[in-house]
């Protein structure tokens, strides 16, 4: 498991390897004010988009 901070939330991903872009896009979005109070969790197949991380998990 992976965890990612930034400056309003924390991002938790579930695999032990994750892509440089990846990691650098789920950074990003914990320091954007609308991730505040979020659960950021990722499947083990994510991987970097086209501005955000592509997975088949859910962002609550």
């Amino acid at each position: 498991m992976i965890t990612t901070q930034g400056k309003y939330n924390t991002a938790i991903a579930y695999t032990d390897e994750l892509g440089k872009g990846t990691l650098g896009q789920l950074t990003a979005i914990c320091n954007q004010p609308f991730s505040v109070d979020s659960k950021i969790h990722v499947m083990p197949d994510a991987h970097a988009g086209a501005g955000i991380v592509k997975s088949k998990g859910l962002f609550l």
